[in-house]
Parts: structure tokens; sequence; C-alpha cells
């Protein structure tokens, strides 16, 4: 229940705050979506590296590891609390959805929502399978999770970045493409156990993860005209993209199932 409560808070708060940003600020989505994800992406990292340490901490688990995290919460709440009395402030960039139409029955929302998929799906798997990845090579958990978090901060500059520069061309194909590449060159780099390869790799995945969830953020918030059909869209691609991501990564658990299962016959025959 806890798991599932929380999941629900984080996925509320990921959806109604673009289409704020689109009320509010309609002329600089890019920067705000920019210093939204860079914040989501800097606590994130710090979190992955310090929740191990702070679960090793005598007396302390994993309970107290947790409610540390929690008590980030009533500072939120208090810091969000003069949003509430704000008014608010339409220029959509390139092809975008008219107010009022049904994202479900759009090409262009399905676009979207398959981007949005696909990032998740690389992202928590990065996320998930990184820090096994290294412990299976020799490292330490905490060590594991200290690489995984330097790999999400090295990501900061692709999630500030990309965002901004999205934001001056009509299209963003060009910049999907190029962190698409990315994630291609550092998977096929796992591949290779060395260590300096390795923190190349960091480099490349971290850019391109921190790069690919601002630009998935951004491209909803451009290819619509209003903050309705914004929050529409968000969420529709976030709920059907995580979707995807959950049904990929389950895909991928039954992969290697599989594929271990297939190997020990293979071995014991």
């Amino acid at each position: 229940m806890g798991t599932g409560l929380t999941g629900v808070g984080i996925v509320i708060c990921n959806v109604l705050l673009i289409p704020l940003i689109k009320k509010r600020e309609p002329n600089r989505i890019g920067l705000l979506t920019s210093l939204y994800t860079t914040g989501m992406a800097l606590f994130a990292a710090v979190a992955s590296g310090l929740a191990a340490p702070l679960a090793e901490f005598k007396g302390f688990g994993w309970r107290g590891s947790l409610v540390s995290w929690a008590l980030l919460v009533l500072i939120g709440i208090v810091l969000w609390w003069p949003q509430m009395q704000r008014k608010e402030g339409k220029q959509p960039r390139g092809e975008a959805l008219p107010a009022g139409v049904s994202v479900w029955k759009s090409r262009l929302a399905w676009q979207v929502s398959m981007v949005l998929g696909v990032q998740s799906l690389l992202f928590f798997t990065l996320v998930s399978w990184f820090p096994d990845m290294l412990v299976a090579r020799g490292y330490s958990t905490a060590k594991a999770g200290l690489l995984l978090s330097v790999m999400q901060l090295i990501g900061l500059a692709g999630s500030f970045l990309a965002p901004i520069f999205a934001v001056k061309f009509r299209q963003q194909q060009g910049a999907v493409s190029l962190v698409s590449a990315g994630y291609l060159i550092g998977f096929s780099l796992l591949f290779i156990e060395n260590t300096t390869v390795l923190y190349v790799c960091m480099v490349i995945l971290g850019t391109s993860m921190g790069s690919s969830i601002s630009l998935a953020y951004t491209m909803i918030g451009l290819r619509t005209e209003d903050e309705q059909t914004t929050g529409a869209l968000s969420g529709m691609a976030q709920s059907a993209g995580y979707y995807l991501a959950a049904l990929g990564r389950c895909a991928l658990v039954w992969s290697l199932m599989l594929l271990a299962t297939g190997t020990t016959c293979f071995i014991l025959c």
C-alpha cells in the first residue's frame, strides 16, 4: 500500500505540473520544464547516493532512511502553498493538438505517449539494473548506489539544456534521434567490462537519460494549444507511457529468466 500510494503521488505531480507550466508561463515552457526536470533529477540522484548509506547507519535502518525522505514532502507543501494564491498568465510550436480534441483519438498524442513510454522503459530499466550489474562485477552495494547517483548527476546537464534548445526549433525529431543514438551507444558499451569504458558509458547514458525525460515533458507542453488539452495529453502520455514501461520491464525480466532456464537446461543436457 505504501509503494502504491507513493506511486500515485508521484504520477499526479508529474501529470499536473506540465499543464501548470503551460497555463502560468506559456512563453517559457522550455526554461521552466528544464528547471523542473533538473530539480527532479538532482534530488533523485541525491537519494540514490544516500539511501543505502543511511539505511546502513547504526540504529537507522531502511525505515529511518525512508522516513528521512518523507520529511521532504512536508517541506514541499510549505514551499508550494504560496502557489495556491497565484493567477495564471498561447503559443504552440510545431504541430499541436487543438483545444477540445480527444487525445485518445490523436495520432500525435500516441506518438508523444510512445516517446515517453520508451524513455520510461529505458530509464527505469537502467536505474533498476545498473547497480545490480555493478554488484555482480564485484562492487559493493554502497559504491554501486554512489555510481548510479553520479550517473544521474551527470544527466543534470542534459536535463537542463535539452528543453531550452528544443523549444528553439519548430520540430524536435533531431533532438530525439540524437538522444536515441546516445542510449544505443551507452547500452552497447555496458557489455565491455573495463573501468574506463564504464565511466565513459556513465557519461553517455547519464546525459541521454537526463535529456530524454526533459524532452518528453517539453513535447507535451509544445504539442497542445491550451492547458486543458495539455493536462489531457499529460495524463494520457504518462499513463500509457508508464504502462508500456512496466510491460517492457516485465518482458525483460521474463526474457532473462527464460534465457537463464534455457542455458541451464542446455548445460545439464
